[in-house]
């Protein structure tokens, strides 16, 4: 239910109409079909969102031609399934929509409501989801052959990945950034990163802070290999618990505070860990009613321990309204189903215990586990992950190959 990829696209799609209205114009031909300047501030806000660059909307040129050349690329992939006559149909995306709408606890119907409150168009809306399927598909039609794992080689990587490593480990972690600007010197940043990151340890235990603070917003990296993460920030969250903050970080452009999630291992584990639980969820529509959320909560889960029944407030309070409907029962899931933060609290609790309100991208939480079993994972499940892993480490050189040999055979005129 509380997956990270549905967030991203509502949340990718909401940046687009802070943007201003640009005059039209062509800035790049491919294969004779144009992009225009619009459609490059749209890809823009959407960089701007993922790279938390609160408050400004500036891009260096090699920025902003960064971002074009993804475009082409785009592009191109869609002339390329176009020529096979591939196409998505409707019903098909309007199963991702109600996928969407449940993994925001909301009806199709409130979810169009919300697009269109916030500037959405609820036809853009679909054309983007569109797009992304349809490139999806496009990949695994070119490239299953190149992609594909046997099972010599699967039981060969099952056989020699026995040790935790940089390369088997992945950490979810959320970063705030400070930059240094005319108005606000480096002294001035530097004061400011240390106020904001001594406030945050001292709300640690409310769960309050990790979005937003003074202007400044978190931004969520999600799962990411050790690899992959810059070394000026390695050496500071490599040895850090979940929920814990790193110290004030100096780069050549600001200040920086990184907040570690979770960690877990890529390793194919022996057994996993299943869980059964119930949930009171509260939205959060703005920072004013971050605490009343958290509040309520907290009076919710003092009441639950005096004698009342958590599943009385589950079913009349809680936003999430297909949960409430069976007195906020969420099933039983297995390790990875929920977003990192939900999912850190769940696997901490006992049966029977009541967490702590806690903070996910949805809003604040009061979580009860019913049940907790461990799984072992069968050899036919093992030999599956196994194969996905690889498949995953060797997309990357893959996918960028074939890219590169289509731009090759393409007409490509950028006029910026």
């Amino acid at each position: 239910m509380f997956t990270v990829a549905f967030w991203t696209i509502l949340n990718v799609c909401q940046s687009v109409v802070a943007e201003p209205i640009v005059v039209d114009r062509v800035i790049a031909v491919v294969n004779g079909e144009a992009i225009l300047a619009s459609e490059l501030q749209t890809s823009l806000a959407i960089q701007s969102l993922a790279r938390a660059k609160v408050g400004s909307r500036d891009f260096t040129n090699t920025q902003k031609n960064a971002v074009l050349e993804k475009m082409i690329d785009e592009k191109i992939l869609l002339q390329r399934a176009k020529f096979l006559n591939m196409s998505v149909d409707s019903g098909t995306i309007m199963r991702i929509i109600e996928d969407i709408a449940e993994n925001q606890e909301l009806t199709v119907d409130k979810l169009r409501k919300k697009l269109k409150i916030t500037g959405i168009n609820f036809e853009d809306f679909k054309t983007k989801l569109e797009t992304d399927v349809l490139l999806s598909r496009l990949r695994d039609k070119e490239l299953d052959q190149k992609l594909y794992v046997s099972d010599i080689e699967a039981e060969n990587f099952l056989s020699t990945e026995v040790e935790f490593n940089l390369s088997s480990g992945e950490i979810a972690i959320k970063h705030l950034k400070v930059p240094f600007s005319d108005e606000i010197g480096k002294e001035s940043s530097s004061v400011v990163a240390q106020k904001i990151l001594a406030s945050l340890i001292e709300n640690k235990s409310a769960n309050l802070g990790v979005r937003k603070f003074g202007g400044y917003e978190f931004e969520d990296w999600g799962w990411r290999k050790y690899d992959r993460i810059p070394e000026l920030f390695l050496n500071h969250v490599i040895s850090l618990e979940p929920g814990s903050y790193s110290e004030v970080i100096e780069s050549k452009s600001g200040f920086h505070i990184l907040y570690v999630v979770e960690r877990r291992s890529t390793l194919i584990q022996d057994k996993i860990v299943r869980y059964r639980a119930k949930h009171i969820l509260k939205r959060v529509d703005d920072d004013q009613n971050e605490q009343a959320a958290f509040d309520s909560l907290k009076e919710i889960k003092t009441r639950v321990l005096a004698g009342e029944r958590f599943e009385y407030f589950a079913k009349r309070f809680s936003d999430d309204e297909k949960s409430a409907e069976s007195e906020g029962d969420l099933g039983w899931v297995y390790q990875g189903d929920f977003v990192p933060s939900f999912e850190r609290e769940a696997m901490k609790l006992e049966i029977g215990e009541i967490s702590e309100p806690i903070r996910t991208p949805f809003g604040y939480h009061l979580i009860l586990i019913i049940d907790k079993v461990q799984e072992k994972v069968s050899s036919e499940r093992k030999l599956t992950l196994a194969k996905n892993l690889i498949r995953e480490k060797r997309a990357r050189d893959v996918v960028r190959e074939w890219i590169s040999d289509m731009r090759a055979n393409s007409f490509i005129d950028k006029k910026i």
